[in-house]
C-alpha cells in the first residue's frame, strides 16, 4: 500500500473532523512532540447505559471478511496485513448499518506494536489493547462509538477477558470523554518528542519502558484533566 496515500486520506479525514482550524493550530504542531494519554479499566466492571442507534449491529469479524473490513476504512488496510493479524489471534469488531460496514475496533492481544510510538507493547494474558476505531463520516456524532465500545466491553468480559486498555492523542478529547464514562482510569502518558534528525521519550504515571523498544501499562492510576469534548 502507498504510505503516502494512507497518510493523505488520515489527513482529509482529520480535517473532515475536527475543521481547518484545529488540524492547523492543533494537530499539526502536535505531531513533534506528541502527548499520548494511556487508558485502562476493568472488564467486570459495569457499563454506562447507551442508546442503540437505528439498524446498528456488531459482528465479531473474521478472515471471510476482509473486503467488508477494508470497505469499513478504505486506503487504510491490505489484504496480507488483515491476515496476519487474524492468524496473531486478534480481534476486529465489525459495525453495520443493514448491509453497509459503518463502524471498526480493532483489540489486540499478547503484544502489539504501535507504530504512531514505534514501540511494542506487551499485554498480560487476561489483557486487551483497544485501538484503531474508525467510523464512517456518515454515520458520526449518531452514538455509534459510545455503544459499539459498551458492546464491545461486554464481549470480552464474556471472552474472560480482564482488562481494557487504550491510548488517545492528547488533542482528541471526545472518545477520552467516552472512555471516562465507560469507567476507564488515566494510567500514564507518553509523550514522543520528535526532531525530525532525532527524538526522545517522556513517561509518566504506570506507564513505563520495559527494555529497548517494549512499554507495558502498570495497575495505579493517573490523573489529568480533559477540557473539552468533540467527536
Amino acid at each position: 500500500m502507498n504510505k503516502m496515500i494512507k497518510k493523505l486520506s488520515i489527513a482529509v479525514d482529520l480535517v473532515h473532523r475536527f475543521g481547518l482550524k484545529k488540524f492547523s493550530v492543533e494537530i499539526l504542531p502536535w505531531h513533534f512532540s506528541r502527548k499520548y494519554i494511556f487508558y485502562s479499566m476493568q472488564l467486570h466492571s459495569p457499563d454506562a447505559s447507551t442508546p442503540a442507534p437505528s439498524d446498528f449491529r456488531l459482528t465479531l469479524a473474521d478472515e471471510s471478511d476482509l473486503m467488508q473490513i477494508m470497505a469499513a476504512r478504505p486506503h487504510f488496510y491490505t489484504e496480507a496485513q488483515l491476515k496476519k493479524r487474524f492468524q496473531a489471534g486478534h480481534m476486529c469488531f465489525l459495525g453495520w448499518i443493514k448491509t453497509e460496514p459503518v463502524h471498526l475496533r480493532w483489540n489486540f492481544v499478547h503484544s502489539v506494536y504501535l507504530p504512531y510510538l514505534k514501540r511494542n507493547l506487551i499485554l498480560s494474558d487476561q489483557e486487551v489493547w483497544a485501538d484503531e476505531a474508525y467510523t464512517h463520516p456518515v454515520h458520526r456524532r449518531s452514538g455509534i462509538y459510545a455503544y459499539a465500545g459498551n458492546l464491545i466491553t461486554r464481549s470480552l468480559a464474556e471472552m474472560n477477558y480482564q482488562r481494557l486498555s487504550c491510548t488517545f492523542a492528547s488533542w482528541n478529547t471526545f472518545p477520552q470523554r467516552i472512555a471516562l464514562e465507560r469507567g476507564m482510569k488515566p494510567m500514564g502518558e507518553i509523550v514522543y518528542h520528535n526532531y525530525l534528525v532525532h527524538y526522545k521519550y517522556s513517561y509518566s504515571g504506570s506507564v513505563q519502558e520495559r527494555d529497548g523498544n517494549t512499554i507495558e501499562i502498570g495497575e495505579k492510576s493517573y490523573r489529568t484533566r480533559i477540557s473539552s469534548s468533540e467527536e
